[in-house]
């Protein structure tokens, strides 16, 4: 009998024992953390745990290169997965912690970080996508005056002035909606509290004469774009629909709801083939009230909107860019043939873009001896007018929000889509529109 209990707690402690040590050993194998990572300086690496519905805390101990070491003791990620971006090669180590009723997992892994095989370039390193608006500048700047060959074609032309290195050449994205995708060859770290890259821009100004202007004031004119970044978080090496957010910076402590902005306007332009006249700059045409060349007609889904009488109008062909049947008591006049329609969508009819429409940020200034354009507002501003190391031609990632308006934490981005902000003609300076020149990684300038 006694022999018998014996046995028999036996069996019951070994089973309480048993069952505590799978209690920790089976969701510790379900963390599918390894012990050990490789990874490429400036190249993510995607982490993730396996378990659901508890607390994850993801920890960097310290950093490793030869025999120096240094202890940084930082949290990285409160989330379920994360995003290693490292910008040195080395030894890192990492605590994750998971924590669920009451019961606290602790593992440690290392991740060991090699150079890149070709050295980065700070540049924008490929042109993924060039979708202009109609504009004076959209072929003019990429050298085309007939149909290109192919849109391959027509997004090599953009690689070789925006890629690489500053030309001090430009793309236009023509007027409002028109945008460029592009891309570098690493992610762009969002470090905090600093700018992330900088987006060269043309430098244009207009001095009024002294008659007019007795101080010889400069005004300057700009023609700002909207900045959109993603970063490839199902890493299947491009940019999809849901991975795009813009960047906001309200000023003046304002809160984003605040900001004078309407999201998903969307903008149809249609061409006419058979009037695509030009005519003389005035008050009619800068009110888009001649029907002539390009109709643009709008939309917008949301509560804000910013132009409430301004649905349609027209981009017209200026004087000097075209036929004017106005010239020569009616006889008409060539001046030149510049095109603003995309050379290499004369097959299409319409073109429909969507973006964040920004107010109109300038207006003509008219007097007896000539014009200015003054500018009225510099929100968002990959302007025209500002020079490239001031602050509002740099961007910092941290300023991304969602479709909501909701601010969102980004590790980095890969790409970024720059889209002309502003539905703006102004006279005989035509249609605002965004012109870039090149970007550049602000962490890798050289």
């Amino acid at each position: 009998m006694r022999f018998r209990l014996c046995i028999l707690l036996i069996l019951f402690f070994s089973s309480v024992l048993l069952l505590s040590c799978r209690k920790e050993e089976i969701p510790s194998l379900g963390l599918g953390i390894q012990d050990a990572y490789v990874g490429v300086r400036l190249q993510p690496l995607y982490i993730s745990c396996g378990l659901d519905d508890g607390t994850y805390e993801w920890r960097l101990l310290n950093y490793q290169r030869d025999t120096i070491m240094d202890t940084i003791e930082q949290v990285v990620s409160r989330e379920q997965n994360v995003v290693v971006i490292l910008d040195k090669t080395g030894d890192y180590n990492y605590e994750f912690v998971y924590e669920k009723n009451g019961e606290r997992l602790t593992h440690r892994f290392s991740v060991h970080i090699d150079s890149e095989l070709v050295n980065y370039s700070p540049y924008i390193a490929d042109v993924i996508d060039y979708v202009p608006a109609p504009g004076r500048f959209v072929n003019d700047y990429l050298g085309l005056v007939s149909s290109p060959k192919s849109y391959d074609d027509v997004l090599a032309r953009c690689k070789t002035i925006i890629c690489g290195g500053y030309i001090n050449k430009s793309i236009s994205l023509g007027a409002f909606g028109g945008y460029v995708v592009f891309s570098f060859d690493h992610t762009v770290v969002n470090k905090p509290d600093a700018p992330d890259f900088l987006i060269y821009s043309k430098i244009e100004t207009h001095s009024s004469t002294p008659s007019t202007n007795p101080q010889g004031k400069v005004y300057t004119n700009s023609n700002p774009g909207v900045v959109w970044v993603a970063f490839d978080f199902n890493s299947n090496g491009k940019p999809d629909d849901e991975e795009w957010y813009e960047l906001c910076r309200p000023l003046d402590g304002s809160s984003i709801a605040d900001v004078a902005r309407t999201p998903n306007y969307t903008i149809t332009y249609s061409i006419n083939n058979e009037t695509r006249y030009s005519r003389t700059d005035s008050s009619r045409v800068r009110d888009f009230a001649i029907a002539d060349y390009i109709l643009w007609e709008s939309r917008y889904t949301g509560s804000q909107q910013l132009v409430k009488d301004k649905t349609s109008g027209y981009i017209p062909k200026l004087t000097f860019d075209g036929f004017d049947p106005n010239a020569k008591d009616g006889k008409g006049a060539m001046t030149t043939s510049r095109e603003y329609w995309p050379l290499w969508r004369t097959g299409s009819k319409t073109i429909t873009l969507t973006g964040t429409l920004f107010p109109d940020n300038g207006e003509e200034k008219w007097s007896g001896e000539g014009s200015s354009l003054q500018e009225t507002t510099r929100y968002w501003a990959l302007s025209n007018t500002m020079a490239h190391n001031l602050p509002n031609m740099s961007f910092d990632i941290s300023d991304a929000i969602d479709r909501d308006g909701n601010r969102v934490s980004l590790p980095g981005i890969q790409f970024v889509k720059v889209q002309t902000g502003v539905n703006l003609q102004l006279g005989h300076f035509g249609s605002s529109c965004t012109e870039i020149q090149g970007a550049v990684d602000l962490h890798m300038k050289p």
